[in-house]
């Protein structure tokens, strides 16, 4: 299966998707509309180029619009992608300040590297030979890949099967010379020739042949013989063909003959897809509609995972049902230039039925609120979270239930011992927590990060803490009216106080007890990035929300390395044993990077970019999380 993915991956993107990192389009390409004849391709042993009329001539007419992928895919689909408009796409993100941050030339010294340039350089010579301007290949409007479960009639099993369909609209004899040179190159390296199969209507596909089994796929890797009769096997079966054609506008590459006559009546509107499955519908709503949107079903897997669960594995089975629960769908959305900001990048869970396990502890939303005024009006980045501490408890026993006998009689007594003090301490936690990082007073750069938990017990979080502590080289000490447990050479200490349980770095600790009984701490509440980060937060509950000042992060974390590297260059030069001073420290930057890292400051940064916001909701079937990254405050 892995096989499979890579090299029809690389063929269907470098084919059909224009993988070789063409420019940005001053208008993206049309809608599908009426093409003319594709250029003639080179064809060897007796085969027919993929834009002649052996694979059917571009349209005499328009084609209507692509549909959207869940009316392509067949109902086993496991992956489904879809891209509104790829073209547009490259359009609008090129109009972003973050995209001209990236053409910054101060930036892209820090970014080029001579291995990239090598690289471009062998790519555009490999174009070239086929007949391609690298310049002028074109970006794809609308892009539909399916990955699903198919028939092998010849090993009469299941085995994975692909569809991706891209529309080129008037763009399209651009791109099917594109097709035929990668066609053509293929031929030569494999020493295979292509051939021509009807598929009805007319129309005859091209046979397009994949390395045999330990052929060589380039960059070191090789295509692994496997048994197709046991069960990784009959997994990771591959065809040793992909089906290629062109249709008018759109370019449509398959697994299999069958898999591709499908495609083609599901876009005249004939058959069962995607669409009418339960799963697809929820957790696609749940998503929303976004630029590209990848949902991702678990049941479709199930006949060809559950050979693998049937060995060591099976056991295990139990178990992961308790963690993750009935997780039927991930759903995956990116949108470009879109209303919250210059990029937004969107994640589902869809659980229909009962919550359980992890999914679980998410706890239920309110509204984004004020900061405790201990997290210091300096924060660089800072996250509220609601979790269901008093449901780990039943987490960890439902875990322990569904281990093998031998593996349970190994933890009960652990459980047993530390049960009652764990639930009256989880029970007296949350739901709230608070996280947030600082800079370092008084040094050049760097942060240090805390996390905040509310208690409403201390007396029961400190037993279990007084407990626990020591075995990890944690000793008490009073402070600030509390308790702080920290050791030497030991990165994470523990605060109680204020009725809070906080742990992270011992200073961040030590500050924000701190800061939890001076009246006069400055909130962050009246920090500018974190006003606009909470109003870009739309109305409505969240289970948790947060914030990264980017600016401010990248800035202090360039101060640190080139501290860092100063340092390494002074020790490097006051010592002989050069190897003793990688040993004790970090590699020195290379110059180039360094002299790069100089100029990148927070002045420039601020002129490209704002803060990452991001926020998490739940819902009765399942949990939605989003991120965006807004604007410089100029704009």
């Amino acid at each position: 299966m892995t096989t499979m993915m890579i090299r029809a991956a690389w063929l269907a993107s470098a084919a059909l998707c224009a993988v070789p990192a063409p420019k940005a389009p001053a208008q993206s390409p049309a809608a599908p509309t009426q093409a003319g004849p594709a250029a003639a391709g080179a064809a060897t042993n007796g085969s027919a180029p993929s834009g002649a009329a052996g694979a059917r001539p571009a349209a005499d007419a328009p084609q209507r619009a692509l549909p959207a992928v869940e009316d392509l895919a067949p109902k086993s689909t496991f992956l489904a992608l879809g891209v509104k408009d790829m073209g547009a796409l490259a359009e609008r993100f090129s109009a972003t300040p973050l995209a001209k941050l990236l053409e910054d030339p101060k930036v892209k010294a820090l970014m080029d590297e001579p291995s990239q340039a090598a690289e471009a350089e062998e790519r555009k010579k490999r174009l070239s030979a086929m007949g391609i301007d690298s310049d002028s290949v074109p970006w794809p409007g609308a892009v539909r890949l399916a990955l699903f479960i198919e028939r092998d009639p010849e090993l009469d099993a299941d085995a994975i099967g692909v569809m991706l369909c891209a529309d080129y609209g008037s763009k399209a004899d651009e791109a099917a010379k594109m097709a035929d040179g990668i066609i053509a190159r293929l031929e030569r390296e494999s020493g295979r020739g292509t051939e021509q199969v009807d598929i009805g209507g007319g129309r005859r596909a091209t046979v397009i042949p994949l390395p045999k089994e330990d052929e060589d796929l380039g960059g070191g890797q090789r295509r692994p013989a496997v048994n197709p009769l046991d069960g990784i096997g009959q997994v990771a079966a591959t065809p040793d063909s992909l089906f290629y054609l062109r249709d008018g506008s759109r370019f449509w590459l398959a697994s299999s003959v069958a898999s591709l006559e499908d495609a083609l009546a599901a876009a005249e509107g004939r058959g069962e897809t995607l669409s009418s499955v339960e799963d697809w519908q929820g957790a696609s709503a749940q998503l929303g509609g976004t630029d590209v949107q990848a949902i991702f079903f678990t049941a479709p897997l199930q006949p060809l995972v559950r050979p693998l669960l049937a060995g060591p594995m099976g056991p295990m089975q139990p178990l992961i049902q308790k963690l993750f629960g009935d997780i039927r769908a991930w759903g995956f959305g990116l949108d470009v230039g879109g209303g919250r900001g210059m990029i937004e990048l969107s994640s589902t869970v869809f659980v229909p039925g009962e919550k359980m396990g992890l999914v679980s502890l998410v706890s239920d939303g309110v509204e984004v609120d004020s900061p405790p005024a201990m997290c210091g009006d300096d924060a660089v980045s800072y996250q509220r979270l609601n979790v269901r501490f008093d449901g780990i408890m039943k987490l960890l026993e439902d875990a322990l239930a569904a281990l093998p006998d031998m593996q349970a009689e190994q933890i009960a007594p652990l459980l047993e011992q530390w049960g009652p003090g764990m639930r009256k301490a989880f029970g007296a936690i949350g739901p709230t927590m608070w996280s947030f990082t600082n800079p370092v007073p008084g040094s050049e750069g760097g942060t240090r990060s805390v996390t905040v938990m509310r208690c409403s017990d201390e007396r029961a979080a400190t037993a279990l803490v007084a407990l626990a502590a020591p075995s990890a080289g944690l000793m008490p000490r009073d402070f600030q009216g509390g308790q702080i447990y920290s050791g030497e050479g030991v990165p994470i200490a523990i605060g109680l106080g204020g009725s809070a349980v906080l742990y992270g770095d011992l200073a961040a600790v030590e500050q924000v007890m701190r800061a939890s009984t001076d009246a006069s701490a400055r909130s962050l509440a009246e920090n500018a990035v974190y006003r606009r980060a909470a109003a870009s937060v739309p109305p409505g509950p969240v289970s948790g929300w947060g914030y990264v000042d980017a600016v401010r992060s990248f800035d202090l974390n360039r101060k640190a390395m080139l501290a860092e590297d100063g340092l390494i260059g002074r020790m490097d030069g006051a010592m002989d044993d050069r190897e003793a001073v990688t040993d004790m420290l970090p590699v020195q930057l290379p110059p180039s990077i360094r002299d790069a890292l100089q100029d990148v400051d927070a002045a420039l940064l601020a002129r490209y970019i704002g803060p990452i916001v991001y926020e998490m909701r739940p819902s009765d079937r399942g949990l939605a999380i989003r991120a965006w990254w807004l604007p410089p405050a100029s704009e």
